[in-house]
């Protein structure tokens, strides 16, 4: 009797061992099927750089960076060390940077991943503005960047630090949204 538990025992953890091992290697070819089947890089750039302008011919942004990796079917992009220099109507060129960055079908969106940097240099009467944040989302072409992440900014004369952070070149504003600290010096 003992003997046949033992063999009944046996036999149900090899099935559970060889079910195992079959739902592994259908996983395994699947994951080696979608990526055959899947995106694949269709053209590479080093060392770009792309100027973007409007109907009126005259520049609005500027796009560089170390590598642009073009994915195909989606049109997607991968870019390291990307700089975004956005070309106002008047006033200094506002200049993005970060880590690495993702493109949207078409460049509508683009994702600046990791730890970003913005820079506006004084102008006018204005300060220059020096600010960090992580992970901005910008709008190129509606000149508009957004983030739920915590950001600072810095003029000549104050620091400012909250949580999410908006930009509008059309209106010429950069808003801090929430939580937000500041340290003025007279």
């Amino acid at each position: 009797m003992r003997l046949r538990v033992l063999l009944g025992l046996l036999l149900v953890l090899g099935m559970a061992a060889f079910t195992w091992w079959v739902q592994r290697l259908s996983d395994a070819l699947e994951r080696n099927d979608t990526a055959a089947a899947g995106n694949h890089i269709d053209y590479y750039l080093d060392d770009f750089r792309v100027l973007a302008t409007g109907n009126d011919g005259r520049p609005r942004y500027r796009l560089e960076g170390a590598r642009m990796t073009h994915l195909a079917p989606a049109d997607t992009a991968t870019i390291e060390a990307p700089k975004l220099e956005w070309i106002p109507d008047s006033g200094p060129v506002v200049t993005l940077r970060s880590e690495r960055a993702e493109g949207s079908p078409g460049g509508e969106e683009i994702l600046l991943a990791g730890e970003v940097t913005l820079r506006r240099p004084a102008w006018n009467e204005q300060d220059r503005i020096d600010a960090r944040t992580r992970d901005l989302r910008v709008w190129p072409e509606q000149r508009t960047a957004h983030t739920p992440e915590v950001a600072t900014a810095e003029v000549d004369r104050y620091r400012i630090r909250g949580r999410g952070l908006a930009i509008d070149l059309n209106r010429g504003t950069l808003t801090l949204e929430h939580e937000v600290r500041g340290t003025h010096v007279p």
